[in-house]
């Protein structure tokens, strides 16, 4: 907090700052970070109670302090990856090399966005199928594979 407190006041171009929100704002923060909060959800909902501005809470699935983080490192990687966001009660929405995933099962858009939403590891396609000019039955088994993972999903929410 100190650290903060001794930076703020080297930003001349600001407001004189308020410490007792300040220190409100960083103590939130850290209680954030005990909590293991990857998505600030926990200060969003305690905000009233905190004295914090609604202004500092996000937009959860875009903006929130996990999605911030690999939307940073997906930036590094150039044009073959796109994050949009992820909040903690879904899936992550990003895609990599969409292309390539089309090739893979022979430009089926469905098989791909199976790969692409991560219901299919890739490493384990059977050697047998693995081969370029096999593209249809890769499909075939991405299809599979997919379905598999659904009823899973499916039945551990059951």
């Amino acid at each position: 907090m100190k650290n903060a407190r001794d930076l703020e006041r080297k930003i001349r171009h600001f407001p004189v700052p308020n410490f007792t929100y300040s220190e409100e704002k960083i103590g939130a923060e850290k209680e954030s970070v005990d909590r293991r909060d990857l998505f600030g959800a926990w200060i969003c909902d305690e905000a009233d109670h905190l004295f914090l501005d609604p202004e500092f809470c996000h937009d959860f699935e875009i903006e929130n302090p996990f999605a911030m983080f690999l939307r940073h490192i997906v930036a590094e990687i150039g044009d073959v990856a796109k994050f949009k966001g992820w909040f903690g009660d879904g899936s992550p929405d990003y895609r990599v090399c969409p292309e390539e995933a089309a090739k893979l099962v022979g430009g089926d858009t469905d098989r791909a966005d199976e790969i692409l939403r991560g219901q299919v590891a890739l490493n384990e396609v059977p050697k047998e199928i693995s081969s370029p000019e096999k593209a249809k039955e890769r499909a075939k088994w991405v299809r599979e594979k997919a379905a598999e993972y659904r009823k899973k999903v499916l039945e551990d929410l059951a």
